[in-house]
């Protein structure tokens, strides 16, 4: 695999970017504690990622399945979020 090097404007500006969502995770860890506080929260995230092409059928089935994920693997809601943030 071929590297990219970045110059420092860019490395501190993904290194802000990283650190702002690894905050936004741990805020969010704390405050969702029910299916539907995560799906609120990932409906409101996915209008949000997507704009005008928002299509709530696709967002209702990628949360039911990280909902189903979540269950299925033992999962916190912290990791679900991690993943949606991806």
């Amino acid at each position: 695999m071929k590297r990219r090097i970045l110059s420092i404007d860019e490395f501190v500006n993904e290194q802000l970017q990283a650190d702002k969502l690894a905050e936004e995770q741990a805020i969010l860890e704390g405050t969702i504690n029910s299916d539907e506080e995560f799906k609120s929260w990932a409906e409101e995230k996915l209008k949000k990622m997507h704009g005008d092409s928002y299509d709530q059928a696709k967002a209702d089935e990628v949360i039911t399945g990280l909902l189903k994920k979540k269950s299925d693997d033992g999962l916190d809601y912290g990791a679900i979020i991690g993943m949606l943030n991806k």
